[in-house]
């Protein structure tokens, strides 16, 4: 989005609930940038096996992660897309050490855990807002 809308409010984005793909578990207000999400709710199979569309190069199954989806708001829409998919296949504690690696690294992400918290990057504390009681937020602890 860039801007605001025709009324002059900024936009209020939902955030797709990866355990119920009817529900928005929060939103991002944002008035400039880019958000891309990827999770392991696009199950392409009817197994108890989550099959989604997100697959480790290694091995070409889905990764073994901790994370139900990762949400992401960059400034190019390539990087965004780009974060969320590396950043939800790298696992909770090497996506943040990749945040907090470099002041350079420009993007902020909501995650989503499997055991059912939602963790947010310093930078996005001021402008997601969670819906609901359904998850549990917690602290990043980065600065």
């Amino acid at each position: 989005v860039f801007g605001t809308k025709p009324d002059g409010d900024t936009f209020k984005i939902g955030l797709k609930d990866p355990r119920d793909t009817d529900a928005v578990f929060g939103y991002l207000t944002i008035s400039s940038g880019f958000i891309s999400s990827a999770g392991d709710w696009c199950n392409a199979s009817d197994s108890s096996e989550k099959i989604h569309t997100v697959l480790d190069l290694s091995n070409g199954y889905p990764p073994e992660t901790d994370l139900d989806s990762v949400t992401v708001y960059a400034a190019n829409g390539a990087a965004a897309s780009a974060l969320s998919t590396a950043l939800y296949t790298m696992g909770l504690d090497d996506a943040l050490a990749l945040y907090d690696s470099d002041p350079a690294v420009l993007f902020e992400a909501v995650f989503v855990t499997a055991s059912g918290e939602i963790i947010v990057t310093p930078g996005a504390e001021d402008i997601f807002e969670a819906n609901g009681e359904k998850y549990m937020l917690r602290e990043s602890g980065l600065e």
